[in-house]
């Protein structure tokens, strides 16, 4: 099942409860928008098994635990955990071309 949970309004994004972006496997092609990093609710993100490319923006304003952008083809330096790092429960990046 591929879902997202957010609400959008002319403004942008509202935020509202605890966020989540879950769409492995659809082909989805372009960069991560940095705008990612304004979601203060976001807590899950699943991009996996897409053809995302570009760098990993910046989500030090959310409360992600749980990141997996595996198997794209996403590139540069990997951007520091969030400050919540204590409830940060998984991260995979495999099969991108990051670095630490």
């Amino acid at each position: 099942m591929n879902y997202i949970v957010f609400l959008i309004n002319a403004r942008g994004l509202i935020n509202y409860g605890s966020m989540l972006i879950q769409l492995p496997a659809n082909n989805l092609t372009g960069n991560l928008p940095a705008s990612l990093d304004s979601i203060t609710n976001l807590s899950y993100i699943s991009l996996s098994n897409n053809q995302l490319s570009g760098n990993i923006p910046d989500l030090g304003n959310t409360n992600i635990s749980t990141l997996d952008l595996s198997h794209n083809k996403l590139t540069g330096s990997i951007p520091p955990i969030p400050g919540n790092a204590g409830v940060f429960s998984s991260l995979d990046l495999s099969y991108n071309s990051c670095y630490a």
